[in-house]
């Protein structure tokens, strides 16, 4: 299956190139403005862990994320102070590994639909490009992990849906990244004419959870889209709710950030992965042999993959965490000082008020603590002795602290079990080189375009 360039939608998004350059030019620590706004950018491990660590700086600028919640509304990933805690504790529960440990079947099996589509591409001859099955898969895990419903047989519809949440996600991170939209008349004028098909998407979507989460008692066992014994993520929702420790009048949104955030998330982060052992065959091979070492009686990729078996796979985590390194999923977050005056490590002290913007990127390819080479694909940097040798702070895919993402389990579980099936069946390669990857800060980073790369079925032994 070839791989053709594919390229994405533009629009005025962050360049991650020129973040690099002026982190370059000012260094770890350094002033810019946001219009009048002052903030604070770091790429220093040692002030984003006085940050992160901190209760006085839990609360986001909405400076930063007005335009998030604008498309999709206040929820999770943007709600302050203890509005943010309360609900935050609510959603901790799904997440433990106790809990995710009951979508592993549902991981394997999606990933099993990605090679039946893979295996029929190379068979057709079509060369439909990886990114787009890898959307309909994390599409289809977060609907039934979150939500706990199917959209059944029909891949058109579920095609078409894909294509219209990914234009969602175009539009949601157009609001979030190009300032003109906090004007609401611009913004309105917007949804009403160049983003009217995507607002649709997002409206959708919204209207599709909360019609899911009011009726699937009822409907469950009746309606085949509504999945049984599957302890979802809505469902702890619910409970909840039932249980007066949670206001339903978040419920909605609050889905609505966790659905999003692991829609392109996940695909992107597969895609970044495969795109990047393909550049490096020797790293795949070695990927490879430790596949076949923990699953010998696997001949290509059709065993159910075991929670135990990812935690067996260290070369392949150590693969995932140098992705996340070179392509965090998040580039930049922001912090605000709400609590009082915040005193750094160094004696400095931030006033209260003061915006902060911790460059997730740049960070991980920080020169000065990844060596000469940080722009290059190591996996050997989360080798144990490396690990230990660096600031704990300086790797942080999905934040750190107080507020760390909550998805991380969730995220290495999808992500480890697809690597393993594929990685089993497939060989992956490619001519591309690590300056034809060039990215964007979309809702999550993204490539502006995707390059060649050829997928061919591993010869049975």
């Amino acid at each position: 299956m070839r791989q053709q360039a594919c390229g994405q939608l533009q629009g005025s998004k962050v360049v991650i190139k020129k973040g690099a350059e002026i982190a370059q030019k000012y260094g770890k620590n350094m002033i810019t403005y946001v219009g009048p706004f002052p903030f604070l950018v770091t790429t220093d491990p040692e002030v984003v862990r006085d940050v992160m660590t901190s209760k006085l700086s839990i609360d986001k600028p909405s400076l930063l994320y007005d335009g998030f919640s604008n498309g999709i509304g206040e929820g999770l990933i943007s709600l302050q102070g203890n509005h943010w805690s309360k609900n935050r504790k609510v959603f901790n529960v799904p997440f433990k590994i106790g809990s995710l440990l009951q979508f592993m079947k549902i991981f394997n099996k999606k990933a099993n639909d990605l090679i039946e589509k893979c295996d029929n591409d190379i068979e057709s001859g079509k060369n439909t490009h990886l990114i787009y099955f890898l959307r309909e898969m994390s599409f289809s895990i977060a609907m039934e992990t979150v939500i706990g419903r199917r959209f059944g047989p029909d891949e058109v519809d579920l095609k078409n849906y894909v294509e219209r949440c990914a234009l969602g996600m175009e539009y949601v991170g157009e609001l979030a990244s190009n300032f003109i939209y906090l004007n609401c008349f611009i913004r309105k004028l917007a949804k009403m004419t160049i983003y009217k098909e995507a607002s649709n998407m997002i409206d959708f979507l919204s209207n599709f959870l909360k019609e899911s989460l009011d009726n699937y008692k009822n409907l469950r066992g009746t309606d085949p889209s509504y999945l049984e014994n599957t302890n979802t993520i809505m469902e702890h929702v619910d409970k909840a709710m039932q249980e007066n420790k949670y206001d339903g009048k978040d419920a909605v949104p609050d889905l609505m950030h966790v659905f999003v955030g692991s829609f392109e998330s996940t695909a992107a982060t597969i895609y970044f992965t495969f795109i990047l052992l393909a550049m490096h065959p020797d790293i795949q091979q070695q990927a490879y042999e430790e596949i076949c070492n923990i699953l010998p009686n696997d001949i290509d990729g059709e065993s159910e993959v075991t929670y135990k078996d990812t935690n067996q796979m260290v070369y392949l985590d150590m693969i995932v965490n140098e992705v996340w390194r070179l392509f965090p999923v998040i580039p930049t977050i922001g912090r605000e000082v709400t609590g009082g005056n915040l005193t750094l490590s160094n004696g400095v002290v931030l006033p209260k008020g003061q915006r902060i913007m911790i460059d997730i990127y740049n960070l991980h390819h920080s020169k000065e603590i990844w060596g000469a080479d940080a722009d290059k694909f190591n996996p050997d940097n989360f080798l144990p002795a490396n690990v230990e040798n660096r600031h704990p702070f300086a790797f942080i895919p999905f934040a750190k602290g107080i507020r760390n993402c909550i998805g991380m389990r969730y995220a290495e579980m999808t992500v480890k079990v697809s690597l393993t099936k594929c990685l089993k069946r497939y060989k992956f390669s490619s001519n591309a080189r690590m300056e034809d990857l060039v990215c964007e800060n979309h809702v999550v980073l993204q490539m502006v375009k995707f390059p060649h790369m050829t997928i061919e079925r591993r010869k049975k032994s």
